[in-house]
């Protein structure tokens, strides 16, 4: 919504509230706090949860997270888990299937921990024939102009 220090404020608020939460707390904590960039609160958080129990969101958090402390092992096994697991996803056809940011930062924020968690951020060609009506990310037409 595009108050991410809101978000933080909110999950640390919850979590002092209730510090034995349940498991479907770990998605909306998580995100509130990588979205405010609190990657060591959200790995707190994450590791209340086995890999192999996580969802899509929550394995995507924890590799951008890893990979912003610089825990590159780390990030890239959960990158491959994450790969293996949801082959075809992609942040481009994400945000296109919920929404995007409120405003421009919080997305290029996003964007920013895909990338450098090595998440794939656009959809091939191919993936587009089959999804005409999604919303295309500047910066993937412009790699995709590029090949």
């Amino acid at each position: 919504m595009g108050r991410p220090q809101q978000g933080v404020e909110m999950a640390d608020r919850a979590v002092r509230l209730n510090p034995h939460y349940p498991n479907f707390y770990t998605a909306f904590l998580s995100e509130a706090y990588v979205n405010g960039g609190r990657y060591e609160q959200a790995l707190a958080v994450l590791s209340r949860q086995s890999v192999a129990g996580m969802g899509r969101g929550s394995l995507q958090r924890l590799a951008m997270s890893y990979a912003q402390l610089g825990r590159e092992a780390e990030a890239a096994a959960a990158v491959g888990e994450f790969r293996r697991r949801f082959p075809g996803w992609s942040a481009e056809k994400h945000l296109s299937d919920t929404g995007t940011f409120a405003n421009l930062a919080d997305l290029e924020h996003y964007l920013n921990d895909i990338r450098k968690a090595g998440v794939r951020e656009c959809m091939t060609e191919e993936e587009l024939q089959k999804w005409p009506m999604v919303s295309r990310l500047p910066s993937c037409e412009q790699q995709r102009t590029q090949k």
